[in-house]
């Protein structure tokens, strides 16, 4: 079973009151984020919902250090990102890995795909030899031809690219997995597919995987706990079967009922 808030002291990456605003270019600013909190710990999948523009994906990026929140702080291991210095911040950084939305546009389409999951390597002083045993190992185990390793992104489908996407987070080892709408574009099958594919992967690894997703029938048979999103804010959170079958929330509601129409 993952661990919950009952059983583990200390969430492996946390949020707290994130507030995030950016300024708009008619003038003025919108609050994407007001005073959103989430704790991840090891070993679960954590199902992030809402409607569009809930700020869903400004979380993911704050808690994988691509954005700094106005306010709030996030936390690894219990520790402030601000407070984390040299070999600390590295670690995180390694540590914390996203899987963005589009697979085609997270790619550097100058690089093959084998380039490209390998840059963590690089930068970790990897030898060439190594690097490329190790990523050879993550395309099979991502469901890949190592042959693929040689292709570049324009060369590959949707689900291919995806897949190499999963193999590039893995290449650093990390302990987080944050998987921004990796599958909505995606056919339904492919979806499960890779689904499938992370769901075992973090099952083996004992990955922390935040799974943002606007499909309630994925988050219910993927995650372990669900939290809805309102307008910046989190407002609802528990077992995905609690959540989804009796929300307590307006947002939890609206989200069931429509997934119901």
């Amino acid at each position: 079973m993952p661990e919950t808030s009952e059983s583990c002291e200390t969430p492996i990456l946390e949020g707290v009151a994130l507030t995030k605003r950016f300024r708009m270019p008619a003038g003025g600013t919108l609050r994407a984020l007001d005073g959103a909190s989430v704790e991840l710990f090891r070993g679960e999948i954590l199902g992030v919902v809402g409607e569009s523009g809930c700020g869903k994906s400004t979380l993911a990026r704050l808690l994988c250090g691509l954005d700094r929140p106005d306010e709030g702080e996030v936390r690894f291991s219990g520790r402030p990102l601000t407070a984390l210095r040299g070999e600390a911040f590295r670690t995180y950084r390694r540590s914390v890995q996203m899987v963005f939305q589009q697979p085609f546009a997270s790619f550097d389409p100058r690089l093959t795909l084998g380039e490209s999951a390998a840059e963590a390597l690089v930068n970790l002083g990897v030898p060439a030899p190594e690097r490329e045993r190790r990523i050879a190992q993550l395309f099979e185990r991502c469901g890949l031809s190592p042959e693929l390793m040689r292709r570049y992104p324009s060369e590959v489908s949707g689900g291919q690219c995806q897949r190499a996407a999963l193999a590039r987070a893995l290449a650093p080892e990390p302990c987080v997995l944050v998987c921004d709408e990796m599958t909505s574009a995606l056919d339904v099958i492919t979806q499960r597919r890779v689904l499938d594919l992370v769901r075992g992967i973090a099952r083996e690894r004992a990955l922390a995987v935040l799974l943002i997703a606007h499909d309630l029938a994925l988050v219910r048979a993927y995650a372990d706990r669900v939290l809805v999103m309102d307008a910046g804010r989190t407002v609802e959170t528990g077992p995905v079967a609690d959540v989804i079958d009796r929300p307590q929330s307006d947002a939890a509601r609206r989200l069931r009922e429509a997934s119901l129409d």
